[in-house]
């Protein structure tokens, strides 16, 4: 059994360039930067560039990346 991973938004205002899309256990769009096993502890550690971040969901299915600073996006078909 895969166990539930979570995605992860940096709030802060230095942001990375790669962006994460996956669907929800509910089937919505959800966007974020890192993907965790956790739902309430960080995947940025307290030296990170990145000060602040919320979960805002499971990661049930990926769909594509973006790379903002190349302007590219990479896509499941």
């Amino acid at each position: 059994m895969e166990s539930t991973k979570y995605l992860w938004l940096v709030t802060s205002e230095l942001k990375p360039s790669k962006k994460y899309i996956y669907l929800n256990e509910e089937g919505d769009k959800i966007v974020g930067n890192s993907v965790s096993d956790s739902n309430t502890v960080s995947p940025y550690s307290s030296e990170s560039i990145y000060t602040s971040s919320i979960c805002v969901g499971i990661a049930k299915e990926f769909i594509s990346s973006e790379d903002s600073k190349l302007n590219h996006t990479n896509e499941v078909s």
